[in-house]
């Protein structure tokens, strides 16, 4: 290998670089080790960019990148905002020189300068100092006023919500709903009762609840279903205020029916018009927020 990018904003320690302990670890001594520390989730991406431009050497054949986070051991445990943010992962890729035509061929990137998210202290401007460790200035986090707003309500839930899952599976009930024990028969009701606070919600009575593992999966097992019934011709209008993970399964009832799928726009202050959903529609999905 002729060069190493790691992408990362949590490596072991400051020196030596990761790169560079990754190189020895690898026994590729002749290769130039770069640590990328600026990029956090995007980092993977500027590494490959990086080594795209670095194989337009002639001089180089083959460059290994590797983006990796293990931000689960530097975020706060107390604030749950930002544990659900960030996580850990780790993924490589080795890159070698093409013929023309192949390879990464375009891309397009950019960035803008933001102090909302970021870990205020702990550099040479702003040393950590007691006062700066109690205010939490070490963890990654929202600064600055700034406000997280996350549509797939599964990600960022509601205390309340965190205190009935919790005294549920720490309780004697917990066992699949419609079986024989009593445990069943509880898990049972409690889905019964959710299903009717959900048709109040609605004010739909005499509505088909279904619980599931989450929306994603949800929408996409419905659409499945649903799909059945589209007939070539047919039209499916999703709108821009729609969860991307109500668009896709869409587009793919569609495309596998022969029907014709259409966005509708909505208006300059957010609202959708009607007419953006016309009566010779064959399906309207609407997504709840």
């Amino acid at each position: 290998m002729d060069a190493i990018i790691v992408s990362t904003i949590t490596g072991d320690q400051p020196l030596p670089s990761t790169a560079a302990v990754v190189a020895d670890a690898l026994g590729a001594r002749q290769a130039w080790p770069l640590d990328l520390t600026q990029a956090a989730c995007a980092g993977g991406v500027h590494g490959l960019i990086l080594a795209t431009h670095l194989l337009q050497n002639p001089a180089l054949d083959t460059v290994l990148v590797i983006g990796a986070e293990t931000l689960s051991r530097i975020t706060d445990p107390r604030d749950r905002t930002t544990r659900v943010f960030f996580g850990d992962a780790a993924g490589a890729a080795l890159l070698r020189r093409a013929a023309p035509g192949y390879g990464l061929l375009a891309w397009d990137v950019g960035y803008a300068l933001s102090y909302s998210v970021g870990i205020t202290a702990g550099g040479s401007r702003r040393p950590l100092t007691p006062k700066r460790v109690a205010a939490g200035e070490q963890f990654p986090g929202l600064r600055g006023g700034g406000h997280r707003f996350d549509a797939p309500g599964g990600t960022l839930v509601h205390a309340a919500v965190v205190k009935a899952v919790s005294t549920y599976l720490a309780s004697q009930h917990v066992a699949n709903d419609h079986g024989a024990f009593a445990a069943s028969e509880y898990s049972s009701e409690l889905v019964r009762w959710a299903s009717d606070r959900l048709r109040t919600l609605f004010g739909a009575s005499g509505g088909h609840v279904v619980f599931g593992p989450n929306m994603t999966t949800l929408t996409a097992m419905f659409t499945r279903a649903v799909g059945s019934r589209l007939r070539p011709g047919d039209e499916v209008v999703c709108t821009e205020l729609d969860h991307e993970a109500n668009i896709w399964p869409w587009r793919a009832a569609a495309k596998r029916a022969g029907a014709r799928i259409r966005v509708a726009r909505i208006r300059p202050d957010g609202s959708l018009p009607l007419a953006a959903v016309p009566p010779s529609s064959r399906i309207g999905p609407a997504g709840w927020r």
